[in-house]
This record gives C-alpha cells, sequence and structure tokens, in this order.
C-alpha cells in the first residue's frame, strides 16, 4: 500500500496543527484532530465557501471621474507648499496622527488615509475661499457715514441705582453702608459695640466733617487757629475698697500689700487701718 493511500495520512485539504486563522464551525467539533476536523469542515457543502481561501484582490478603479478629481486635488496639495506628510499614498503602518481619520474606519489602510486626508483638503479649501470672499465683501463695502455731527448721550429709562452714601448729608438716614458690604469704610475701625449701619453711618459723618474741616483750613492757611479740646465731664468713680471697713471675706480680687500681712483677721487686715499698725 502506498503512502498517499494510507489511512495514517490526512487527505487535502486541511490545515496543519496550529493554525491561528478562522475556520467556520470548528469550536463545534470534537473528538478528533484537527487535521481530520478541518478536511471535514472544508468539504462539508453545507460549511464549504464558494471562494477559495486566497481571493484575488480587485484593484481599485482611479479612472472614474469623482476619483481622478479628488486624486488631482491631492496632486495639488503635493505640489503646493503644504506639508508633505500627508499623501495620496501613505506607506501602510505609519502610526502617526492623520486628520478626519476618526470618520473612517473599515478600509484598508491605503484607502482610509487617502479619504482622511482628501477630507482635510476639502475643508482647508473650503476655509480659503469664504475667507477670501469675506476680504473682497469688505473692500467692496462702503464706510457707514454718521448721521450727527454730535454724539448723544444715552440715558436708559430704568430706575437708576440709589446715590453713594458719600453724596449724602449727614441728616439724611440712608447715609450707612447695607450690611454685608466688605469694603473700606472711612473712620470705621474707631467705633465699636453698634450694629454694622449704625457704625457705618457714625463713620461716614465723622468723615464728611474731617473732610469739610480739611477744606476750610486749606482756605484759611495763612491765618494762626487755635483749638481748644473739648473737656468731658466724667462722674467720678465708685471707690471698690471701703475707707474704714475691711472687704467681705471670700473676696477674691486683689487688695493692696494683702500678700505682705499675716496675723489678723482678713476683714481687719483688708481694711485701712491695719496699714498704720
Amino acid at each position: 500500500m502506498r503512502l498517499n493511500e494510507s489511512s495514517l495520512v490526512t487527505p487535502e485539504p486541511y490545515h496543519i496543527p496550529g493554525y491561528c486563522g478562522y475556520c467556520p464551525q470548528l469550536k463545534y467539533k470534537i473528538t478528533e484532530t484537527i487535521g481530520k476536523t478541518t478536511h471535514k469542515l472544508l468539504t462539508e457543502k453545507g460549511c464549504k465557501s464558494k471562494q477559495p481561501v486566497l481571493v484575488p484582490l480587485k484593484e481599485t478603479n482611479f479612472e472614474s471621474t469623482k476619483d481622478a478629481i479628488k486624486l488631482d486635488l491631492l496632486g495639488k496639495r503635493e505640489k503646493n507648499n503644504c506639508d508633505k506628510k500627508y499623501r495620496a499614498h501613505m506607506v501602510s503602518g505609519y502610526t502617526g496622527y492623520i486628520p478626519k481619520g476618526q470618520h473612517y474606519f473599515g478600509e484598508r489602510y491605503a484607502l482610509f488615509s487617502r479619504n482622511a486626508i482628501l477630507h482635510m483638503e476639502e475643508e482647508r479649501q473650503r476655509i480659503d475661499t469664504s475667507l477670501n470672499n469675506l476680504h473682497n465683501t469688505v473692500k467692496c463695502s462702503t464706510p457707514m457715514k454718521p448721521i450727527t455731527d454730535k454724539k448723544m448721550m444715552y440715558f436708559p429709562k430704568v430706575l437708576q441705582h440709589s446715590l453713594s452714601p458719600y453724596t449724602l448729608s449727614n441728616n439724611d438716614p440712608r447715609k450707612h453702608m447695607m450690611s454685608g458690604y466688605t469694603g473700606f469704610v472711612p473712620r470705621s475701625r474707631e467705633i465699636i459695640g453698634s450694629g454694622y449701619p449704625k457704625i457705618t453711618n457714625l463713620a461716614l459723618r465723622h468723615f464728611a466733617n474731617q473732610c469739610a474741616t480739611n477744606k476750610i483750613l486749606s482756605e484759611i492757611a495763612s491765618e494762626p487757629l487755635s483749638f481748644e479740646k473739648p473737656i468731658h465731664d466724667f462722674q467720678r468713680a465708685r471707690s471698690v475698697y471701703l475707707n474704714n471697713y475691711g472687704m467681705v471675706p471670700h473676696y477674691t480680687g486683689h487688695i493692696p500689700g494683702e500678700k505682705f500681712r499675716y496675723g489678723h483677721t482678713f476683714g481687719f487686715s483688708s481694711s485701712k487701718k491695719s496699714c498704720k499698725v
């Protein structure tokens, strides 16, 4: 028996072990070697393809009118001073960026890159044409002539904002800053213990009076002036220490010289009599 007729040799066609390509229905076949399984799949009428594995590629027809215009556009781009990197025939395997490439997929690299570069070139020419038309329109249009020689001031009819508190008189109740105002208010740091509107009212009134005084002084600076400081009538403060009696026991305040006295009660020690002893 000859070798080619032996049952040990798998008949043609079949895929050798290690073949990583696609084979229809292969994942549903088990219990046989890869050679026998692929031989059955490649010869069965239900799985056998009508075309051989290596199908001849169709040559792209660039002779049509539309494709000829596209190739002519890309050819003009290469002749101009544009970037020489993007051409009509890009080398397969180029991993750089191709403009407009995100809009094309499902094609081989040469056709994909050609369509993307053509899209970019058409977009560039469209923008250049629009800019040229805009420049021509601006050149042809005559400048607008003014209707009047004098400009008219525009005053809106809506309610105007309130006047600044600085311009109001001291008797005006609106002469204060609104609560929450974070700007600087002159003379407001010297006043404490009141609400913000009252503090700002007093500060602005003080500031307005001072500005008026400075204005008067600047006008009569040559004349000698004398100012009298107002004397405030302060009530006499109440004495903390009693004259003839000592302090109440458990008094926790300060008593001058108390830490140097000993041998007496707290009442006698804190009285003025103890100072004479």
